[in-house]
């Protein structure tokens, strides 16, 4: 009987021996930090690649969710992202040791390119982490172009506090703007975070400077996207773009007209303050940026005013010159609308051709409010060299006879809406008006600062129409 429970000892005790030793059995030293921390396996190595999410290499352009191998002795997980494999500790972005399940949504937060990730556990008998699985890798991307920016890239504004602005990204919720005062400047710059595609300078800039800044877009996932190209603009003074336009070999140059201090009442309308080039756009200039002359035949010459040239060729001078100077584009070549945000050169509103026609004085003819036809160019066989009549109040040559000058505004029976800030006229109509009379013409009255002309925006071949540009207005000085 002895020798039976010997056996039946003997028996139970192999049993057990072989239950313990098919346990896990953990060797760890109480520092977990320590070289000889074996700690125990989480995930169970990265190759094991079908039980993680993201897949390692994976690609996302959208929100997803880490899902990693599920270990039954734990009760806290600990997730890493970091930028860099080689050095990943130096370079983690997120860091979470709270997680009481094997799976966490995607944090956002995170701008696209390649991000690193690694994950362990805490088991609950031994309090003690784990060692860190494999490492594993995932890429966010979303690609997409900025278009529209404003100022232009290389560009120039007169305005101290400009507002920047770009066309919409599909899927934007938002955008991350740098400005800076050098390239290398921008990579330690503020990031500005704004909800729509532009942003407000506050403070103002010196003249002279120049800026540089970019624009990322952040997504509904929160994944900020590439930052765009690095986009330049100068801060140029009012008082430097004759300077510019000389350094273009352009002979022309611009007054500036300052209606009563900064505004002025006239004809019930408010007028801020813009700019008119002295003279009629001559020959020389005309070709320089559209290089051709479409004169003929009535005064030819470098400082004759250009003629036979259509409101749409005007227009079309108008966009050229902007962007021979750095300057925004006023007008759409598809349909014609002008965008008076815009900080290039444009035909003068009719309001702001007639008032700096009759001078500070507001005279009747743009001379004085007594006519004598031989201060003006009427009468004449042909056009005349600009600067032929002495110049106005404001210093603008020409402004009575040589050639009929282009407006900007379609012609209406009446004069432009009254209580309005720097009226642009009428919004439809197949007419533009035409300001200042002719070397043809036949009296005073065709050279009054109040007389009104139009035609059609398509004739071109005739002899007597000209123009003259303007800039700045619409409160952008």
């Amino acid at each position: 009987m002895r020798k039976f429970f010997l056996y039946v000892y003997m028996i139970v005790f192999f049993l057990l021996i072989l239950v313990i030793s098919s346990c896990k059995v953990l060797n760890n030293p109480i520092d977990p930090e320590a070289e000889s921390y074996q700690g125990y396996p989480t995930v169970s190595s990265a190759d094991d690649v079908e039980q993680v999410e993201p897949v390692n290499g994976s690609s996302y352009t959208a929100a997803f969710s880490f899902i990693f191998a599920f270990f039954p002795g734990a009760d806290l997980y600990h997730i890493q992202i970091s930028s860099s494999e080689s050095d990943f500790d130096a370079n983690i972005v997120y860091d979470n040791n709270t997680l009481t399940i094997n799976s966490i949504d995607f944090m956002g937060g995170l701008s696209v390119g390649t991000y690193y990730w690694r994950i362990r556990a805490h088991e609950i008998s031994s309090s003690q982490w784990g060692v860190w699985s494999g490492i594993w890798d995932f890429t966010l991307s979303w690609e997409y172009t900025f278009s529209g920016t404003s100022p232009l890239d290389e560009g120039s504004t007169f305005d101290t506090t400009p507002l920047l602005n770009w066309d919409d990204v599909t899927r934007a919720v938002g955008y991350d703007v740098q400005v800076a005062g050098s390239e290398a400047g921008l990579e330690i710059a503020n990031i500005i975070e704004v909800t729509v595609s532009e942003y407000q300078i506050v403070s103002a800039y010196n003249y002279g400077e120049t800026k540089y800044w970019h624009v990322r877009a952040v997504n509904e996932d929160e994944i900020a996207g590439a930052w765009g190209d690095t986009w330049q603009f100068e801060i140029i003074e009012f008082s430097s773009i004759n300077t510019i336009l000389a350094s273009k070999g352009l002979s022309m140059q611009m007054a500036l007209i300052i209606p009563e201090g900064s505004t002025d009442t006239y004809r019930d309308m408010t007028l801020t303050s813009y700019a008119l080039s002295e003279t009629e756009v001559t020959q020389g200039d005309y070709e320089a940026v559209m290089g051709s002359n479409p004169a003929s035949s009535h005064g030819v010459g470098n400082d004759y005013p250009v003629y036979y040239v259509s409101w749409y060729d005007a227009v079309q001078f108008c966009n050229a010159l902007s962007t021979l100077l750095g300057l925004e584009e006023v007008y759409s070549e598809s349909t014609w609308e002008a965008d008076f945000n815009k900080n290039g050169f444009y035909l003068p509103i009719e309001a702001q051709w007639e008032y700096a026609a009759g001078g500070p004085n507001h005279y009747t003819w743009p001379l004085g409010d007594i006519w004598n036809n031989w201060q003006y160019i009427v009468f004449y066989s042909q056009a005349q060299p600009v600067k032929s009549e002495s110049a106005n109040g404001f210093g603008l040559y020409d402004v009575g006879g040589n050639v009929w000058e282009w407006c900007h505004d379609r012609y209406g029976t009446s004069y432009p809406h009254t209580w309005e800030t720097d009226p642009t006229g009428p919004l439809s109509g197949g007419y533009r008006i035409l300001r200042g009379g002719n070397w043809d013409s036949g009296g005073s009255d065709a050279l009054r600062c109040d007389y009104r002309s139009y035609q059609v925006p398509e004739w071109y071949n005739y002899r007597l129409h000209g123009f003259r540009v303007a800039v700045g207005g619409f409160g952008s000085w």
